[in-house]
């Protein structure tokens, strides 16, 4: 009798990698800091690294074709992030963990185990999470252990780069009856043999879209020599009438979004972890991956405010030209309607911020009749405005009544 045996590792295939379509969002063209599609590749087949050998290591880079801004946390190193294996919420270990080796700042030396298996288990020495540095238009992973899965079946590698954020107001909106303008990822691994990538290595990983629109209602004339909300114009502790409105319209589902999945409008500053990936990266916040525990890293920043947004969408009402004398002032809680039914609701607030609408959450406090003043400064005044609970599969529109009081003024 003749007997053959089989060993699945004996003959195996060679390392192959495959970049996987990328998650392909509508972005807003208004955006400066707008949330990509992850890119992931998958990698199979290979001889896993010996036993307590060095897993051999790739740069991997992300360029993209507008100006990367993921938020920067420390010089260079940034918010971006690779991941293997899809680490799940309670294995998830950043590069530079005390009990890792980091041969240079982000770069860390992992051992193999000699069948693929439990390299990246996320145990001390064994992180599955790394930190990229961004310039200008690239995103770049330096010395990535990249340890070849093996053979045997089912055996794979993932490579997931997260919380990527572009530029989209760069590129603007396409014209006419031409498709969405694309913002697209291309990814290089060097050495190419110790990461062969196939497949889409160039792809869309965003489509612009205007993401509202706004309008002014009704469109009204001041008569001179008339005072208006005259009571409101001597004493702002005193109720007004709407004299216009202004109207903020979403213009797909989730141009606007909160801040964090735990921000509420009874909560407006609760945050909670966004790291789960059998959920996947998007989760109709403005926020990406987001995992707190992840620690405080010399020379790199505070990892555990990666892929943590600021704030919810903001909103702006400009006014120029406001003659001397011609005061304003708005509800401080918006009108919120739309499509369907909103549950909870969604509740929208004028909130305080620098003139270009960043800094903390911090609502208006309005009179007892919920009205506050904007400020006018040589004829200019800005209102800003966010939501806490936006719905992300309805297209609201969020409507906020002006008053503009005055004593009465001549030409």
């Amino acid at each position: 009798m003749f007997v053959v045996a089989m060993c699945a590792n004996c003959f195996g295939q060679s390392l192959s990698c495959v970049a996987n379509g990328a998650v392909n969002p509508p972005i807003r063209a208004e955006g400066l800091t707008e949330q990509l599609g992850d890119f992931v590749v998958t990698c199979v087949g290979g001889t896993p690294t010996a036993l307590g050998a060095p897993v051999p290591t790739v740069d991997i880079q992300i360029y993209v074709n507008t100006f990367v801004t993921s938020k920067l946390l420390g010089g260079a190193w940034s918010e971006a992030l690779l991941m293997i294996d899809d680490p799940a919420p309670g294995a998830q270990r950043i590069c530079g963990t005390t009990g890792d080796t980091e041969s240079s700042p982000g770069v860390c030396t992992i051992t193999g185990t000699g069948t693929g298996a439990g390299v990246y288990s996320g145990g001390a020495g064994r992180p599955n999470v790394f930190q990229g540095q961004v310039f200008t238009n690239v995103v770049i992973f330096t010395g990535i252990p990249v340890d070849p899965p093996g053979n045997l079946p089912g055996a794979q590698r993932i490579f997931r780069v997260t919380n990527l954020r572009a530029n989209a107001n760069y590129l603007g909106v396409s014209v006419g009856n031409n498709p969405p303008t694309s913002i697209t990822e291309t990814i290089v691994a060097i050495p190419f043999n110790r990461m062969p990538i196939s497949g889409l290595a160039d792809q869309a990983a965003g489509s612009i879209q205007q993401g509202m629109s706004t309008s002014v209602s009704p469109v009204i004339a001041f008569p001179q020599n008339f005072s208006q909300n005259a009571a409101l114009a001597a004493d702002p502790n005193s109720s007004g009438v709407s004299q216009f409105n202004v109207r903020f319209r979403e213009l797909f589902s989730t141009a606007f979004k909160k801040r964090n999945i735990a921000t509420s409008a009874a909560a407006p500053t609760a945050l909670a972890n966004q790291n789960d990936l059998t959920i996947g990266s998007f989760y109709n916040t403005e926020s990406g991956i987001f995992n707190s525990s992840f620690p405080i890293v010399v020379n790199r920043g505070n990892l555990g405010l990666a892929g943590l947004a600021d704030t919810g969408a903001r909103l702006m009402a400009r006014f120029a030209q406001v003659p001397p004398g011609v005061l304003l002032f708005s509800q401080t809680s918006g009108v919120v309607s739309g499509p369907g039914s909103f549950n909870p609701p969604d509740v929208v607030r004028m909130v305080s911020t620098d003139v270009n609408g960043a800094g903390p959450y911090s609502p208006v406090v309005g009179n007892a009749f919920g009205i506050a003043p904007i400020p006018v400064v040589n004829g200019f005044a800005t209102a800003f405005t966010r939501s806490s609970n936006p719905i992300p599969t309805l297209s609201p529109s969020w409507t906020f009544p002006f008053m503009s009081p005055t004593h009465p003024i001549s030409a």
